[in-house]
């Protein structure tokens, strides 16, 4: 299929763009998610292709596709029944956001032969998603590190809201590093525990997949072999689209 494909991420904090035609990735761009901070390469590329809307904020997913068919395109709004055709899926449909399911489609498509595969997406929320027999069978959903920072933030008055947790000390010297370590530890024994306990439950080894806007922070943490795929919610999506299934 050689229609060029136009993916929209639509995240609680910001959005991402990709562009796909026949070599893959050819654009993408990552904004506020004010569809008024579209760059004007992306309202060309609407009227060029299909454009697929993917969101776990509907007030942000919404306006976005406003915009899109203001521009004079046409979007379709993936749901997570969309890709109940491609995928079998044992879980509470109704509570499962489109990104978690499209990240799992993904990761059976780009998989190897593991019938065990685990998702980590880190973001505003931090998600661990079991992939099982081509099954979307569960997860484990923590909050991610800016969450932690504000709430700690918000609870403890003198204690201050981090910016970033980029610091490569174990403890601190001061209360802005104790906080970075804290939450970096927590974040990283988070993910790893998960990971631990889902192969235990399940009594196989895993294929582990990495994504999310803050996957960065953690990588060099999680076992060897772990794949990272910036686009992967984008990639479950373009998949579904070429396979036919919408």
């Amino acid at each position: 299929m050689s229609v060029p494909c136009n993916i929209f991420d639509v995240g609680n904090s910001r959005m991402e763009f990709v562009r796909f035609g026949k070599t893959g990735v050819v654009e993408n761009f990552l904004f506020a998610r004010s569809a008024d901070a579209f760059p004007p390469a992306v309202s060309e590329h609407l009227l060029d292709g299909e454009n697929l809307v993917l969101s776990v904020n509907p007030a942000a997913g919404n306006l976005l596709i406003s915009e899109i068919e203001r521009i004079g395109a046409r979007p379709k709004a993936l749901t997570t029944a969309d890709f109940s055709s491609a995928l079998a899926i044992d879980y509470d449909v109704l509570s499962l956001g489109v990104d978690r399911i499209a990240s799992a489609f993904a990761s059976i498509h780009l998989g190897e032969k593991s019938p065990l595969k685990i998702v980590v997406d880190v973001g505003t929320a931090v998600t661990v998603d079991v992939v099982h027999n081509s099954s979307f069978t569960g997860g484990v959903i923590l909050p991610g590190w800016r969450v932690v920072s504000h709430s700690l933030s918000d609870s403890c008055a003198l204690l201050p809201e981090l910016e970033d947790i980029y610091s490569g000390r174990p403890f601190g010297k001061r209360t802005d590093e104790c906080i970075r370590a804290g939450i970096r530890n927590s974040l990283v024994g988070g993910i790893t525990r998960s990971i631990e306990d889902i192969q235990e439950a399940i009594g196989e080894e895993a294929e582990i997949f990495l994504t999310g806007g803050d996957a960065n922070l953690i990588f060099r943490y999680l076992p060897a072999g772990t794949r990272y795929y910036r686009f992967l919610v984008h990639l479950g999506a373009y998949i579904l689209f070429l396979g036919g299934y919408l």
